[in-house]
């Protein structure tokens, strides 16, 4: 993990390749947390929230790594025994992981996501996201809300109505109205963007 906390991370396309293979092996502990020992998985955490945010945002174009590290936090916590104090500490901790993936989250990162299969991330589980979304109140942005909202128009694996979309659409405008200033980067999320398409037609020149 220690490549993935300095600057040698994204120097080139080979570091780049190591930090996000270095990244999913991280991802794999969130996957597994119930076969982990809980130190395991605690480490696994922080090595993730130590990760810089621009190298985790360029390791997770295309890959959408933080979605899927964010799936899998939701699917854990959802498991936790309440009545099991290390359990709830480990929930607590992977709470704290999914609000910092939410400040790095995109369209993409939400698409891949709900590209998941359904037997590793049900509609359930995006459900209960939503609402802990909403109780997270000014931890979470509307920029948040505008990539589920986003990325719930695109054909997922998940059986899903427009009512869940509708949810994340109207939260994102609703924090908005109180985040002045915030408009053109939520108006951006719910528009379609074509800039990554862009972007990948021209690294492919």
């Amino acid at each position: 993990a220690l490549i993935l906390r300095s600057t040698v991370a994204l120097r080139t396309d080979e570091t780049k390749q190591a930090s996000r293979e270095a990244c999913s092996v991280l991802i794999s502990c969130l996957e597994n947390t119930t076969s982990l020992k809980d130190k395991v998985v605690l480490a696994a955490i922080s090595a993730i929230s130590s990760i810089p945010k621009t190298v985790m945002r360029e390791i997770s174009h295309r890959t959408g790594l933080s979605g899927i590290a964010l799936a899998y936090c939701v699917v854990s916590v959802r498991q936790v025994d309440p009545s099991r104090r290390d359990q709830m500490r480990l929930a607590k901790s992977l709470q704290v992981l999914m609000r910092h993936l939410l400040t790095l989250l995109t369209s993409s990162d939400a698409c891949a996501m709900l590209h998941l299969p359904s037997s590793v991330l049900s509609t359930d589980d995006v459900e209960f996201l939503y609402t802990w979304m909403v109780d997270q109140e000014d931890d979470v942005e509307s920029t948040a809300f505008a990539s589920f909202a986003t990325a719930l128009k695109e054909q997922t694996s998940l059986t899903t109505d427009v009512a869940l979309e509708q949810k994340f659409t109207s939260r994102a405008m609703a924090k908005l109205k109180g985040s002045p200033g915030r408009d053109n980067v939520a108006d951006n999320e719910l528009a379609v963007d074509h800039n990554d398409a862009d972007e990948d037609e021209e690294e492919e020149i």
